[in-house]
């Protein structure tokens, strides 16, 4: 009676074997774990400022990292303008597409009025720079009795990854 019990009992046993033996040998698997920080390389920087025919109290300066272009020009009279130009150089290993220009203008009311280049979808290839993009700055003709004081305004530019068609 012992005997047929550890026959039932090892015949458990080893199916119990066989079977784990079988289910490992299919679940085992090689997995790959990881992660990927994608940073293209695309790099643009402002590049040759100017203030054409600068006068004294005048400044141009560019920040280290030629990201920020900052100007004092000075208008004497209705009618004066002045006139700022830059490029933007792309040092990255990725065509840019300068997607647009958005200004912020001064008020009306202070008699200075920007005009900004066009910047709408102007690709600029990899270690290339663009052609001069120039700024007028104006004392409008018509603002006679305009207040006296400093009048400020900015525009930052937008660009990204160019993709061909």
């Amino acid at each position: 009676m012992k005997r047929p019990r550890f026959i039932i009992t090892l015949l458990i046993l080893l199916s119990s074997f066989v079977s784990s033996t079988v289910y490992a040998s299919y679940t085992d698997s090689l997995r790959f774990t990881g992660s990927v920080v994608f940073t293209p390389p695309l790099n643009l920087e402002l590049t040759n400022p100017a203030v054409k025919a600068i006068r004294p109290g005048e400044s141009i300066d560019l920040d280290p990292d030629r990201k920020t272009m900052g100007f004092t020009v000075l208008l004497v009279e209705p009618g004066d303008q002045r006139v700022i130009t830059f490029q933007i150089r792309n040092t990255g290993s990725n065509p840019a597409l300068l997607q647009n220009l958005s200004p912020k203008n001064p008020d009306s009311s202070s008699g200075v009025s920007v005009q900004w280049p066009t910047m709408n979808n102007v690709v600029l290839d990899a270690a290339s720079t663009s052609p001069e993009f120039t700024v007028l700055v104006m004392w409008e003709p018509s603002a006679i009795g305009a207040p006296e004081g400093v009048v400020n305004f900015s525009a930052a530019i937008q660009y990204t990854q160019y993709s061909p068609p």
